[in-house]
């Protein structure tokens, strides 16, 4: 087993109980989604392009729930398709 040392334990601790507070807000109302659930919205960028457009605040934001878990709350992705739905339909 690999060994880490006390202060990286105590930051991944750290780490851990800041992101379980943050996923702890979300109700039964306003599930989290990750990547997969994206699909059925009908959602289907890959990771980094998802990345580049939050980044340029292009999509939502993600939580991220470990260190290699994102996730959203469906609220926000609801809201982002709507947004787009009334572009779309302003446009034409």
């Amino acid at each position: 087993m690999k060994k880490i040392s006390p202060q990286k334990a105590l930051a991944e601790k750290a780490y851990a109980a800041k992101q379980a507070a943050t996923a702890s807000s979300a109700t039964d109302d306003d599930p989290l989604v990750d990547r997969n659930d994206l699909l059925d919205f009908g959602i289907n960028y890959h990771p980094s392009h998802l990345r580049r457009m939050w980044m340029d605040g292009r999509f939502p934001r993600p939580h991220r729930l470990t260190p290699r878990k994102l996730v959203w709350r469906r609220s926000s992705i609801k809201a982002w398709i709507a947004e787009k739905l009334n572009e779309a339909s302003s446009d034409g």
